[in-house]
């Protein structure tokens, strides 16, 4: 199994990376994810918008759960399930024991405009 420590190492480097390329994606098409300019505002409920350009942001929520198994006959198996969707492979055995670990954040957009 993997250690808490190295699964929170793990998992925010994966997000920021995925952030980061996203990033840079996002530049060719005129929208902006994470942006430094985004700015919260608290009225009726929680507003997200870019400060600079008075522009309301989009909130992208992901929840993703990581589950890692071991038959303890050296058969191992790391599966990503989001929503209702599953990748990866599991063991295939009564004896495996397995670990399920959730993954809740949610990262700002800015969409692009006409």
């Amino acid at each position: 199994m993997i250690s808490l420590k190295d699964f929170v190492t793990e998992t925010l480097r994966q997000v920021i990376d995925g952030v980061k390329a996203a990033q840079e994606n996002a530049e060719k098409t005129g929208a902006r994810v994470s942006g430094k300019n985004i700015t919260c505002w608290k009225n009726q409920g929680m507003v997200l918008y870019d400060a600079s350009t008075d522009q309301l942001a989009t909130q992208i929520e992901f929840d993703v759960a990581v589950t890692t198994s071991d038959s303890g006959r050296g058969q191992a198996g790391v599966g990503i399930f989001v929503g209702g969707l599953g990748v990866g492979t599991k063991a295939e055995t009564a004896t495996a024991s397995q670990s399920i670990s959730r993954i809740k954040f949610s990262v700002p957009i800015l969409l692009p405009t006409h």
